[in-house]
């Protein structure tokens, strides 16, 4: 009888541990593959964004796989007042990027559809936008105008990391008034560069290949003003990024003739960054 009591009182002690354990939290399982940092999956479509409404805090790898039928780019942005979504979108549709409570931090940059595209951040707690401000060849009008924007919370996560920063990377790239700095020759295959804006506006790097018989002139004419098919193929890159800001960028590289492109619009000359002459051709070998 003491026997059966024992291992009654045992059994009910198990329980008990597996149930207060089942309900704490457990810790974010390390990713696999040797990549550190909290994956964030967008996927895009005709016109709206699938992700999660939430992300730790930390280093926060944004991985946009398009699903439309045209191109698609996410950038993320920190807010840090309390406005709807619907009164950022007309912030952005009047091109109001100097906002001190708007922080463009970048993103992937656009690609076919289809296609991938990557880029790597330093996220705090607080309250983001997703969008995308592609313009559409077919009616002009800004994607997130349809309705591909909405919201991303970033928290902080249960167990404290250590200090978050972007891995190191074998080449560098710049951003400035009006140009680009590359450190470093590409070659073909996959590349991480990390891209920091060491200028005084927002730039963004936008990486497109050209199709044979095409010019640097004809492609920064498309991106400029879409119409049509487009001259180039889209590899990624990054979106907006806010001066003193980084972020690094994954794209898959195949030998041909590359251009930089950026070619958001400067409110102070009503110009294009591009207009201002930053584009930059480069070549991918073997």
């Amino acid at each position: 009888m003491r026997y059966a009591r024992v291992v009654l009182l045992l059994v009910l002690s198990i329980a008990a541990v597996s149930e207060v354990a089942s309900q704490t939290p457990r810790p974010r399982a390390p990713r696999s593959g040797g990549i550190s940092g909290t994956e964030l999956v967008v996927i895009a479509t005709d016109f709206a964004f699938d992700a999660p409404e939430q992300v730790d805090a930390g280093l926060v790898n944004v991985r946009l796989f398009n699903r439309g039928k045209e191109m698609h780019h996410v950038v993320v942005i920190k807010v840090d007042r309390l406005e709807r979504i619907s009164q950022i979108a007309e912030i952005l549709k009047a091109n109001k990027w100097n906002e001190e409570w708007m922080q463009a931090l970048g993103g992937p940059e656009a690609v076919n559809p289809g296609g991938v595209s990557t880029a790597s951040m330093v996220l705090e707690p607080g309250r983001y936008v997703l969008a995308c401000v592609v313009a559409s060849p077919s009616t002009h009008k800004a994607h997130f105008m349809e309705g591909m924007i909405r919201e991303l919370s970033v928290v902080k996560p249960v167990a404290a990391p250590a200090r978050a920063a972007l891995p190191a990377t074998e080449v560098s790239l710049k951003l400035f008034e009006w140009n680009y700095q590359l450190d470093g020759p590409l070659f073909a295959g996959r590349r991480t560069l990390r891209v920091e804006n060491i200028g005084k506006f927002e730039h963004h790097a936008w990486i497109v290949r050209l199709l044979p018989g095409k010019t640097i002139e004809q492609a920064t004419r498309w991106a400029e003003d879409p119409s049509g098919a487009a001259p180039f193929e889209p590899v990624g890159g990054t979106t907006g990024l806010q001066p003193g800001r980084s972020v690094n960028i994954t794209v898959d590289l195949t030998p041909g003739d590359y251009a930089l492109l950026c070619t958001l619009f400067n409110p102070l000359s009503r110009k294009t960054h591009s207009a201002h002459g930053m584009i930059k051709p480069f070549r991918v070998v073997n």
